[in-house]
């Protein structure tokens, strides 16, 4: 799966929000990755009121996310992950304008 040149802008802000503004996952979780090979590129991430990340993943394998723009004025953990193996970022950019990213 191959998410390129995307603007995201308050995504997953309802009353069943999840932990990330992308969110791969199965329920329910199950011990062996299953959802594999997902490439995140060249995106925009704008952040609402409620967003708690921008990725939360659980049991994927390869996960590439590369030059992506990540304006925040958030502390929360941008990137979520659980039960993941192999995932890659390179040149994303964190803008943060309130708080100090970890």
């Amino acid at each position: 799966m191959t998410l390129t040149d995307n603007l995201y802008i308050n995504c997953n802000e309802g009353i069943e929000q999840d932990s990330g503004m992308i969110t791969i996952t199965l329920h329910p979780i199950q011990s062996e990755s299953v959802i594999k090979n997902i490439q995140i590129e060249s995106s925009t991430f704008y952040s609402g009121n409620y967003r708690r990340g921008c990725l939360l993943s659980r049991n994927a394998n390869n996960v590439y996310i590369n030059s992506n723009y990540i304006p925040t004025d958030n502390s929360a953990p941008l990137i979520i992950i659980c039960n993941i193996r192999n995932i890659t970022t390179s040149n994303d950019p964190v803008i943060n304008y309130q708080f100090k990213t970890d």
